[in-house]
């Protein structure tokens, strides 16, 4: 693997991916992440950084970006991001060494690569399963039918919805202090809401394009921390897994569940 990218635009992404922000840890919110582990991978011309868990999936493609080479390999974000500055980085995959070499500002860096993201199967399985794309999406609400994530389930209410609406409507919910937040939906109505004891937050948030029937879902996450086109793509059942897609960007999240 070979790739010629702008080390300040590498550092953004990297973390992008991570999905650093606040999440539900019990009655709060807590800065916490992902993990720092990240799997580049390049196949053709397309350079793809992969994250995850065994609730979450997260994908991103990277733009402008010069590809020399194609391969795979898995990096640490916290050892990686001290070197990538503003300026052309040269990264090369040293396979007989097990190291990632860079190239920039008249630098030569060699690092350890990760031997295996420590949620590999799980980011595998998501990745071949969950193979809708951004176009795709918008093709499921012009044609009034759902948005399959796997061969086996299909997500109904599909909604495209313009991005800084939807961060700023979560960024209003974040003050609650919790990391919860329900989105109830109905016919073109998108309400993002977050409840803490009897302190609450809604907003209510217009949908650009839509299709499916009522739904209500929770989930914690940063999810909105992802997003950097106009617009992009939401999908959910009621207490199903979330899609999020745009033109650059996967995240599939599983809901949260409270028994009754």
């Amino acid at each position: 693997m070979k790739i010629v990218i702008d080390g300040k635009e590498l550092s953004e992404k990297l973390k992008a991916v991570l999905l650093k922000g606040k999440w539900n840890q019990g009655t709060e919110a807590r800065a916490s992440s992902l993990g720092s582990a990240v799997i580049i991978q390049v196949v053709e011309n397309e350079v793809y950084l992969y994250n995850g868990n065994e609730s979450t999936y997260v994908k991103i493609r990277l733009d402008d970006v010069e590809v020399l080479e194609q391969g795979r390999c898995c990096v640490s974000y916290d050892l990686l991001n001290k070197y990538l500055k503003t300026g052309n980085c040269i990264l090369e995959v040293l396979e007989e060494e097990g190291m990632l070499q860079l190239f920039t500002n008249n630098r030569e860096i060699k690092l350890p690569l990760l031997d295996r993201h420590p949620n590999n199967d799980q980011i595998l399985y998501s990745k071949e399963n969950y193979i809708v794309n951004y176009r795709e999406a918008i093709d499921s609400i012009t044609q009034d039918k759902g948005l399959p994530i796997s061969s086996k389930t299909n997500l109904d209410s599909v909604m495209l919805i313009n991005t800084e609406t939807f961060v700023n409507a979560i960024k209003s919910c974040e003050v609650v202090g919790i990391g919860v937040y329900k989105l109830e939906y109905d016919n073109g109505v998108l309400v993002v809401s977050s409840t803490k004891n009897r302190e609450s937050v809604k907003v209510t948030v217009g949908v650009n394009e839509f299709t499916g029937p009522i739904a209500t879902v929770e989930f914690t996450g940063p999810l909105h921390t992802v997003l950097d086109t106009d617009e992009f793509i939401i999908a959910f059942n009621d207490d199903s897994p979330i899609s999020v897609l745009s033109s650059n960007v996967q995240i599939l999240r599983a809901p949260r569940v409270v028994d009754e």
